[in-house]
């Protein structure tokens, strides 16, 4: 029995749907890039200008681009539900964020490196996900909200500085990861097997490509 990509997801609102869209994949590097360069001791004009970068390139100019594919009729809904639909999206976003890495470069001045790492890794891992979901399809938002946590508490180990609201993160972490699988499932979005997969992304090769920079001595 096969739930059709409008039959799952179009207009229509409910609990997982509006979890899915307060906390989606596109919501959280501008969130992320500006802990990141607080935590690195930018001053607060610098985490302004590069969470207000971060927002346009990551936030604004994907939905824009997700909302017309979808006004075209070649998405069904926002989220690209279908496998093979977004596969070719998934592969022109990588390239553009590809693009994005030195636009977000360029407004870091103390938090440089880690801004321009981080920036590098999504790049890098949306090349990982488009090549992944030609055969299975990942759940982003899990990979998405379990990554923005495995990434906080990996610096934390790194640095050994505590990162500001360190155990409202952990608690937050602990009952936003079981939801956003939990609502994944229940709107049809993902199985458990891809909603799984998503969490192993999140919590594995994220802190892994971090650990990995920093035995370099590129980050910290």
């Amino acid at each position: 029995m096969q739930k059709s990509e409008t039959q799952s997801g179009d207009s229509r609102i409910n609990i997982p749907w509006l979890l899915a869209m307060v906390f989606n994949p596109l919501i959280l590097p501008p969130a992320l890039f500006s802990l990141l360069a607080f935590h690195s001791g930018a001053l607060p004009a610098e985490v302004r200008r590069v969470t207000l970068v971060a927002m346009v390139l990551y936030f604004v100019i994907p939905g824009l681009y997700l909302i017309a594919l979808q006004a075209s009729g070649r998405i069904s809904t926002i989220e690209a539900r279908d496998r093979e639909r977004r596969s070719t999206p998934l592969m022109i976003g990588a390239v553009y964020l590809i693009i994005v890495v030195p636009l977000m470069w360029a407004q870091a001045e103390t938090s440089t490196t880690i801004v321009t790492s981080f920036a590098l890794i999504t790049a890098a891992n949306a090349f990982i996900i488009a090549f992944i979901t030609r055969w299975f399809k990942i759940s982003m938002h899990v990979a998405s909200v379990a990554g923005f946590f495995a990434v906080l508490q990996t610096v934390n180990w790194i640095t050994g500085e505590a990162m500001a609201g360190g155990f409202f993160l952990l608690i937050s972490a602990a009952v936003l990861i079981p939801i956003i699988m939990w609502a994944r499932i229940a709107d049809d979005a993902h199985s458990k097997k891809e909603v799984f997969s998503g969490l192993l992304f999140g919590i594995i090769i994220l802190p892994l490509e971090l650990g990995a920079l920093h035995t370099l001595g590129i980050i910290f």
